[in-house]
């Protein structure tokens, strides 16, 4: 298979962690050891343009071994459910406010298998396709793992995006349609065609010269889909000709992915809120975020907040900002 996607990875991926970040790695180094393989960092602190006043610090930590990894018995059964785990964490020491981040484990066999063809969800092909920055290994071996998971979460989601293409479309069009996937797969509060075009302008560089490489891996692999590479004169206009059976077909095929990631986001909540200490905090801090809407929630309502917060869910969702 063509190396030159790994090397693109490589020279943009692999950076040493900026000074904002280097306590978490140094903390994450420091608690896990030997049983840590790698530290990922995505999301909004990637880029200071998609990043807000609440925005945290993320994180994957990608180990060996949940047994060896997690000291605690309920760490280690909840890993096995929906992976992955997450915590939020604030770093210990520090003068002013706590530098805080939120972090999520998995094992790397875990998340081999939840990028590849038989991913059930779009969780983590949605996060591993977009842009990130693996900013420890404990070597080069691990580097290269977490890199070909990247390349496989954009192997396997191209498809999807390529079903949801119309006949004629621009590399644009494509780039974005791979980048709105994931939040397509969940219960979100983002805007998610605003937020596909932000991460697209914060990185566009790097998706144009990567994408075309991966559509022309598609055209033969999946001869299906009669992709047609784009002419020399018109280099980011593509077309595909499928049939209307094959077209219902594929459509179906994604529709499915995404009703069934939606619905083991659903039930992934019990477990977050089981591991994430201030889970309430963070998903109202969101909102505000998102949608300059700030929930006061009354004590009784923090106290039984997945009885009496119901009707703040519903509100938002009658003002279409919960999908």
């Amino acid at each position: 298979m063509n190396q030159q996607p790994l090397e693109i990875l490589r020279e943009t991926y692999c950076t040493p962690p900026s000074a904002a970040i280097q306590p978490f790695v140094e903390y994450f180094q420091k608690t896990f050891g030997d049983e840590l393989a790698a530290v990922v960092f995505y999301g909004s602190r990637l880029d200071d343009q998609l990043a807000g006043a609440t925005s945290f610090f993320d994180f994957y930590l990608v180990c060996d071994d949940y047994e060896r990894f997690f000291s605690r018995r309920r760490d280690r059964w909840l890993a096995r459910a929906l992976p992955p785990n997450i915590y939020y964490l604030e770093l210990p020491g520090a003068a002013g406010p706590a530098p805080a981040c939120k972090y999520c484990v998995i094992s790397l066999a875990d998340l081999q298998e939840s990028v590849s063809e038989r991913a059930r969800d779009l969780y983590h092909l949605g996060r591993f396709s977009k842009r990130l920055a693996v900013v420890w290994a404990r070597g080069e071996r691990e580097s290269d793992a977490v890199l070909d998971v990247c390349l496989q979460a954009m192997r396997t989601l191209a498809p999807h995006a390529l079903n949801k293409m119309n006949e004629r479309f621009s590399l644009r069009e494509l780039i974005l349609q791979v980048l709105a996937l994931s939040y397509e797969g969940e219960v979100r509060l983002e805007k998610t065609a605003e937020k596909a075009q932000a991460l697209f302008a914060a990185a566009e560089p790097f998706y144009r010269r990567l994408w075309p490489l991966l559509l022309a891996e598609c055209a033969p692999a999946r001869p299906e889909l009669r992709l047609e590479l784009p002419a020399a004169d018109a280099p980011e206009n593509y077309r595909q000709n499928r049939s209307l059976l094959i077209r219902a077909g594929a459509d179906m095929t994604t529709a499915k992915l995404i009703a069934r990631s939606r619905r083991r986001a659903r039930a992934r909540w019990p477990k977050n809120i089981v591991l994430v200490d201030n889970w309430l905090d963070i998903l109202l801090a969101k909102v505000e975020r998102t949608y300059g809407v700030k929930l006061d929630l009354t004590p009784t309502e923090r106290r039984w907040v997945l009885i009496l917060g119901w009707r703040h869910y519903f509100r938002l969702r009658r003002e279409g900002k919960i999908r």
